[in-house]
Parts: C-alpha cells; sequence; structure tokens
C-alpha cells in the first residue's frame, strides 16, 4: 500500500530542497538515467506503509549496493534512445491505425 504525501508535508520534510540546498532525495539519488530519476521521485512521494513491502525493496537496494556495479550506459545515451523510441511508436500508432475517430476509412 502506498501513502499519498501533499505538497506541504514534502515541503515541510525537506523532501527535494529548496532553491539554497538540496533535499534528502538529492543525498540518495544517485540515478543515471531521467526514468531512474523519476521512480524514486515517485518513491519518495508516494512512500511504502506495508511492513512486508518496505522490508522487499530495502533488501533489492540493499543487495544492489553490495554488488558495487557501475552502470556501463551513459545518460546521453538513455536520453537519445528514449527520444527515439518515443517517436518511433508515435509514428507506428499513426501507422496501425489509419482509422479514427477523426477520420472516415475507405472501404474497397
Amino acid at each position: 500500500m502506498l501513502l499519498n504525501t501533499d505538497e506541504q508535508t514534502i515541503e515541510d520534510l525537506g523532501l527535494f530542497g529548496n532553491r539554497n540546498a538540496g533535499g534528502i532525495y538529492h543525498i540518495y539519488n544517485a540515478a543515471n538515467t531521467r526514468g531512474g530519476e523519476t521512480i524514486l521521485k515517485d518513491m519518495f512521494r508516494n512512500p511504502l506503509s506495508d511492513m512486508d513491502a518496505i522490508n522487499r525493496r530495502s533488501s533489492i537496494i540493499e543487495n544492489f549496493a553490495r554488488m558495487n556495479v557501475a552502470f556501463p550506459f551513459s545518460a546521453a545515451s538513455f536520453d537519445m534512445a528514449e527520444k527515439y523510441l518515443i517517436e518511433n511508436n508515435e509514428q507506428t500508432k499513426d501507422a496501425i491505425t489509419p482509422c479514427s475517430a477523426k477520420k472516415k476509412c475507405k472501404t474497397g
């Protein structure tokens, strides 16, 4: 179960910091991609409330930390790949669904 954290609580706890200083999020953010940063922010904004789920997540993070493996790709590579996939997905959607509510399909 996730807890919903309102903006005032997030600000009061200093999770994301302010103009003058970083918050707790910045201490833990070692993400190499925007996707990783987004997931981490979501974890901070919607913390778990179930003890078993918290322990599971903690164990997974601990195992990865113990492995001490460097991320083998640059963030720029992921940004380019994500942009390509998003653009390609939009083109594919257009090609697959030529008939929409706005367009009438020609029938033979």
